[in-house]
């Protein structure tokens, strides 16, 4: 039974995949023995976007191959064709493709079943071991029983499929929390060990002139000396080529982790990067422009533009001397190009030009072994340690801004980083001294907080002033150090004011969800206005009048009750912390 496809068309607009038909997608012939799948994500090589449905096993076709092999592709087909499912991209094209292929060699190869109809309740139990025998992460366990219920939904668009439903509900996540490897996720980055690599990585960067024209001169040696440059070279510069080779890798590889950490770009976001734009922005430190694929859902990207700081602009200028002769060799219009030395050929002995993730993880690896570190770095790393840093740095619990920055589609992924188990390491010295000079500065009364704990800090007052006759600043920091190191007290300041927080008063926080600890997430100005562990100073005093009469103006034109009400809400709130500020000014 043929299916229909979709009505034939250009994709030459940023357009959706699904806007391509199947045979389009797929770069041909459907019952064809290799998929070459269109929309291939740069930095990807070739292969990962192809599948292959030739026989699996050495020697003869096995027995029913060809009946699965003709059902397994037009289940893919009845999925990128339903518009219950998102298949928008190459890449989860790719991905479905492959895992129904997985399936239906497992009902051949192991099994031994003529068809999908004879799939059964003990087929189920002996695929659900051979999954457990995987030993694969729960989420994959899920992605793979996903083909089943696929098999069973469309068994009407296929003309044939799994008669019963497989599952009951929410049963596939019990079976993948049963036989699942508990999910886990990119490696964290220690504070300490960011910074050395961060470190290590810019001074790289800034004495790559030198390295350039070195690398200059071994070029030139190798066009003319051919076989001979490595003795040519020692003559010429009194080092092995082998040395030079391995300094070039390893700022090469500085010079992506620079660029990586300092814009929070995905890895493709890198292969994307257009020479001529990277150009602009290393001569003129406008921002770098590229393009996002994997939240974008189409099969062209969306275009972005990150702002960028000195040193990336000087990496990019570094990237693209080192690269120069290959863009001109290749006429590849994209910054990360493979160097120009110890070349990789595929098959037929043609050189690939493009920086796939192999090749990028190998630099990766070379600078990783130069700044002495035993971590294996790898791009997303870096993106994670951004996230984490900005959540430290800046504390003002909005996380649709950084949801912004990381071009996430909903800031349940941006939750994913900020609520990172090693989050609560980054900078703890520096949180720890900002939190001990905000205490010691408003038991001094050198800084008067107001808000809901200025009781508990002219608690903490008191306490000082009954056990000793003056109290000076050696009996202060003595205090605040029991503070902060026996109960755990941290400063977490934003732009609302600051926020008092240690383990025992994580409950008592207004934007709590769980009771039992804060989520900066959920904070708002009401809930900070009325929580006892806010405190603000005359510093912010700006900020609520603005907000005071922003939310005035609503209340008195907006023809909405619900808004009405809110504001006016706001603005007692505002009032309340602004009559605070005026106190303690007092």
């Amino acid at each position: 039974m043929s299916l229909p496809s979709r009505p034939r068309k250009s994709p030459v607009s940023d357009s959706s995949a699904s806007d391509l038909s199947f045979e389009e997608m797929i770069g041909g012939e459907i019952h064809g023995d290799r998929w070459v799948v269109v929309g291939c994500v740069p930095g990807a090589a070739p292969s990962s976007m192809t599948v292959g449905w030739a026989p699996f096993a050495a020697g003869e076709e096995p027995m029913f191959w060809r009946e699965w092999k003709r059902y397994g592709q037009k289940l893919v087909q009845a999925l990128y064709e339903s518009p219950e499912h998102n298949v928008n991209r190459g890449s989860s094209l790719v991905g479905i493709a492959r895992e129904v292929r997985s399936f239906c060699q497992f009902c051949c190869a192991n099994e031994c079943l003529p068809s999908i109809e004879h799939f059964g309740p003990s087929h189920l139990e002996s695929y659900l071991h051979h999954l457990e025998e995987l030993k694969i992460s729960e989420s994959y366990v899920i992605t793979k029983l996903s083909v089943l219920s696929y098999a069973w939904e469309l068994r009407d668009a296929v003309g044939s499929g799994i008669e019963k439903s497989p599952f009951l509900f929410r049963e596939k996540a019990a079976f993948a929390r049963k036989i699942g490897v508990e999910n886990g996720h990119t490696p964290t980055i220690p504070p300490g060990d960011l910074f050395w690599i961060l470190n290590e990585a810019i001074r790289m960067v800034e004495r790559a002139p030198e390295l350039i024209k070195d690398f200059s001169r071994y070029l030139k040696l190798r066009a003319s000396a051919g076989r001979n440059v490595g003795g040519a070279y020692r003559a010429a510069a009194g080092r092995s080529s082998d040395h030079l080779l391995d300094d070039v890798y390893a700022t090469y590889g500085a010079c992506i982790v620079i660029i990586l950490a300092f814009t929070a770009a995905r890895k493709h976001e890198g292969a994307s990067i257009d020479d001529r734009d990277a150009a602009r922005t290393a001569q003129d430190h406008v921002d770098l422009v590229s393009r996002e694929y994997k939240g974008s859902g189409t099969i062209f990207g969306r275009k972005t533009s990150r702002p960028v700081v000195p040193i990336v602009a000087q990496a990019i200028d570094v990237v693209l001397k080192l690269t120069d002769v290959t863009r001109k060799r290749s006429r590849i219009r994209k910054l990360l190009l493979r160097l120009p030395a110890r070349h990789s050929v595929g098959g037929g002995r043609t050189p690939r030009f493009a920086l796939d993730s192999r090749g990028l993880y190998n630099l990766l690896d070379a600078f990783g072994r130069r700044a002495g570190t035993d971590l294996k770095l790898r791009p997303h790393m870096f993106r994670r340690a951004y996230a984490l840093l900005w959540v430290w740095r800046f504390e003002v619990g909005d996380l649709y801004f950084l949801s912004r920055i990381l071009l996430h589609n909903s800031v349940e992924y941006t939750l994913a980083y900020s609520e990172d188990e090693r989050s609560w390491d980054f900078l703890p010295e520096a949180m720890r001294e900002m939190t001990v000079e905000i205490l010691e500065d408003s038991l001094l009364g050198s800084r008067a907080l107001s808000g809901g704990i200025s009781s508990s800090l002219r608690r903490y007052s008191r306490i000082l002033q009954a056990s000793v006759e003056v109290v000076r600043p050696e009996e202060v920091d003595a205090l605040v150090r029991r503070l902060v190191d026996v109960q755990g007290m941290r400063v977490r300041a934003h732009a609302d004011g600051y926020c008092f927080m240690s383990a025992s008063r994580g409950k008592y926080a207004k934007c709590s969800l769980d009771g039992v600890r804060p989520n900066y997430s959920n904070r708002t100005a009401l809930m900070c206005a009325a929580c006892p562990n806010f405190g603000v100073d005359v510093m912010r005093e700006d900020i609520w009048r603005e907000r005071l009469e922003r939310h005035e103006l609503v209340s008195k034109q907006t023809q909405f009750e619900e808004l009405a009400s809110a504001s006016r809400k706001a603005v007692a709130a505002c009032k309340k912390v602004l009559r605070a500020i005026l106190k303690g000014r007092c």
